[in-house]
């Protein structure tokens, strides 16, 4: 990766694997994506999401990840979910 971090998610589609948010050394939560191509051996920054977040959980779904909650730069749970394509960020806030 690009960047240390610690309490990332991650997910795969096709011959990629996305690394999304986590913790840096200094225990702030992160917004960045990073992509790594398996074919090439790269990695490659991508669009970052609006919010930072550590300790999250991520998934793929009709070829979208989706940031699931996690933890702010507080250190307080999170009720957001963010959608991820290679061509835009969503926010969608949790109302439950």
């Amino acid at each position: 990766m690009i960047t240390a971090r610690y309490g990332l998610g991650t997910s795969a589609g096709g011959s990629k694997i996305y690394a999304i948010g986590g913790i840096d050394a200094g225990g702030i939560p992160l917004s960045k994506v990073e992509e790594y191509d398996t074919v090439l051996d790269i990695w490659t920054p991508k669009k970052s999401m609006p919010t930072e977040r550590g300790n999250l959980s991520t998934c793929v779904l009709n070829g979208r990840i989706y940031a699931i909650d996690g933890a702010g730069a507080d250190g307080l749970g999170l009720s957001i979910v963010e959608e991820y394509t290679r061509r835009r960020v969503v926010l969608y806030f949790s109302t439950g």
